[in-house]
Formats: C-alpha cells, structure tokens, sequence
C-alpha cells in the first residue's frame, strides 16, 4: 500500500544515483516574460503561488510515462524515487521533462526579498550584528533562487509557525526538498531514462558504422 505524503516534512535521503546536478534535482528555468516585472511582483504571483505545486508533476506527464511510472519507498514509506518500469519513447521524455520544469521557474529576487523581510519581521533571531545579518539574508537570497517559486513561497511562509526561530538554511532546504519531492524524482527518473536511451542509441550507431 503506498502511503500519501504526511502533512509535515519527514527526514528523507535521497540516495546519490537519484541526485541531479544541482541541490533542487530540477535546472531552474532562466526567469522569462510570464513572470511579474519588478514594479508589480509580489501580490498576484504570491498569491497564485502560495501552495506547492507538486503534486502537479504527475499529471504533466505524457499517458505512456504516466502509466509506467513507479513509486520507490524507504523503509519508513517517504518517497525516495520513481522508476519508468516500461519502454517510453524519448520523444515523450523529453515532452514530460519540459513541462514539469515549467511548473520550477525560480521567484524573481523582489519576490524572494519580501517573503524574507516577513519571515524576519514574524521570528526571533539570535544574536548577530547587522554585518552578518546582511550576509546570511543574500546569501539565503542565492541559494532559494535555485528553487521553483511555489515552495520557496510556501516555505517561508510556514517557517514562522514551525518555529519561534528564524530557520536555519538546513531547516528551509529540507522543507523545500519535501515541497518539491515529486519533482525532483520524477525529473530525476526521466533524465535517467533518456541517458541510458541515449547511450544505446550512440552504441547502435557505432556498430552500424562499423559494419559499414
């Protein structure tokens, strides 16, 4: 039986083979036309993104993928995977890969800065001076520019009733690792799948060439 997302993140591990090339497992996508402009930012896009959208991935994908996809538990039933269990045609991966990543556009920094500035102004901090206050807000503002703009909304905006504290960077990529796990390892999964349809693909063409 597989067990549903709990309502609070568990400590999951994603094992290495399932690890992309970034922290997230998703390449953010390069902030375009359909995000808001500086002068209107935060109102209408927090609010039209103040859930994750995870559970999205699974219906973006094409019907054959859909149908082969496989869940991977721990022992203590989190998620840590997915498989593509039948034959695919790559055409159908690369056509699933690309809408998932076009629901993991990152926030633009003025989204990222407010959301921030709230969560500060909502917890208590421990003692820093102004100096390293400063660094560790620009540094939490480069590393949540590598997450899409759902969970990094959603995630600073429930920090304040998890703790009385201002979280650490731990504690809010753990959150956001759980708010992006479907996209993650499904993205994950595809990417897997294309390497080895690649690889086979560029052997045949070597044999053929040399039987030429």
């Amino acid at each position: 039986m597989k067990k549903s997302k709990p309502s609070k993140p568990t400590s999951k591990i994603t094992p290495p083979h399932l690890v992309a090339s970034n922290s997230t497992g998703i390449v953010p996508s390069t902030p375009g036309s359909d995000q808001a402009s500086p002068g209107r930012a935060s109102t209408s896009v927090v609010a039209v993104n103040n859930l994750s959208r995870d559970s999205e991935a699974r219906k973006m994908l094409t019907p054959s993928i859909g149908r082969s996809l496989e869940e991977v538990f721990s022992p203590e039933w989190d998620t840590i995977g997915f498989e593509i269990t039948e034959p695919v045609p790559i055409e159908h991966l690369h056509e699933s890969r690309i809408a998932i990543l076009s629901i993991c556009k990152p926030a633009p920094d003025e989204m990222i800065i407010a959301g921030l500035a709230k969560l500060r102004a909502l917890t208590s901090s421990r003692a820093r001076d102004d100096r390293s206050t400063d660094i560790q807000i620009e540094a939490y503002i480069e590393e949540l520019k590598a997450w899409p703009a759902d969970a990094v909304v959603q995630a600073l905006n429930d920090a304040p009733s998890r703790s009385k504290w201002f979280p650490t960077w731990y504690e809010l990529e753990e959150q956001l690792k759980y708010l992006t796990t479907d996209r993650r390892l499904i993205v994950a999964a595809i990417d897997r799948r294309i390497a080895r349809l690649e690889k086979t693909t560029s052997v045949q063409g070597l044999i053929k060439g040399a039987l030429k």
